[in-house]
């Protein structure tokens, strides 16, 4: 089955619905995928600031973080840009070491640095992304002396009151607020002390397996393949994020092949596709889910806890 013959993922506020036509359109090219979402909400692109579920799925593209969830079991942390971690025998410390050849979109090398670096930036700045972090007892003041770079390739994080250090993992896993960015990109962007928040709100500098090409507020995103990706190039060259609002025509435009992934779809036009014999339904109960375009034969839908 060609790349373009895939599922159909359908995105609600409490499950997502996946659907395969029988017979796909063959207007759009193989190696790019096209998104119908509502994109009201989409304020900024600046990790530390996200609100709301439609931005996390274009984050989660444009940057990585120490680690990640299993996809196929959610319960289960898998390294990503940390290969390997351990938790003191006081459970006080977590270290974390991090694999050797992520780069940037810049070619800058991701590093401890910018991990902690970022996680400093977070609680500076206060924003949406910072309240999980703050009740587990990190402040502005403390960050920096709790959250260090032991040299270029290890992460401290020291607990600041008593916590499940497993619970601190997940939520690095799951939340996004933990994307390292890349500190010396976003610096050279900085404006009046903002650490580069003004930039980065319809920028990106991340290490994931897309960067940003465009985007033009309530109309389209557009991101492409991050070609050199530390972890092997994703297998679609494009994906297309198209600002739409009426159920009806998403519904619509899944059932032509129009486009691949459709968010926000009222029940009655999910029912209306379930009655459709060429569509495919399959049901994922989870807040949201998260495309990750590079596996190498397929796209996985990666899922995750909303931040």
């Amino acid at each position: 089955m060609k790349a373009r013959a895939i599922i159909r993922t359908l995105l609600l506020s409490c499950f997502c619905m996946a659907a395969t036509p029988a017979l796909l359109s063959a207007k759009m090219p193989d190696d790019q995928l096209i998104v119908g979402m509502n994109m009201n909400n989409m304020l900024s692109l600046d990790p530390a600031a996200m609100t709301g579920n439609e931005v996390v799925g274009i984050i989660v593209n444009l940057y990585d973080s120490l680690v990640e969830l299993d996809p196929e079991n959610l319960s289960r942390v898998l390294p990503s840009l940390a290969k390997s971690w351990e938790i003191s025998p006081d459970n006080n410390l977590i270290t974390f070491h991090l694999v050797d050849n992520a780069k940037f979109h810049s070619g800058n090398p991701v590093t401890a640095h910018d991990f902690a670096w970022s996680m400093k930036r977070l609680l500076t700045l206060n924003m949406a992304q910072a309240n999980t972090w703050k009740s587990y007892g990190f402040t502005a003041e403390n960050v920096e002396k709790l959250i260090r770079a032991k040299d270029d390739k290890t992460v401290e994080i020291e607990l600041p009151k008593p916590n499940d250090p497993k619970l601190v993992i997940y939520s690095l896993a799951t939340l996004r607020s933990g994307s390292v960015l890349d500190s010396k990109t976003v610096m050279k962007h900085e404006k009046n002390g903002d650490w580069g928040n003004g930039w980065l709100t319809t920028n990106e500098a991340g290490s994931g397996p897309f960067k940003l090409d465009v985007w033009q507020a309530k109309d389209v995103l557009r991101v492409n393949r991050a070609d050199g990706y530390w972890r092997g190039d994703a297998k679609m060259r494009r994906v297309i994020f198209r600002h739409m609002t009426e159920s009806q025509t998403l519904r619509l435009m899944i059932e032509k092949g129009d486009i691949d992934v459709a968010t926000g779809m009222s029940v009655p036009d999910i029912n209306a596709l379930k009655a459709n014999p060429d569509v495919k339904v399959e049901e994922v109960k989870r807040r949201h889910a998260l495309l990750r375009c590079h596996e190498p034969e397929k796209r996985r839908i990666r899922q995750a806890e909303s931040a």
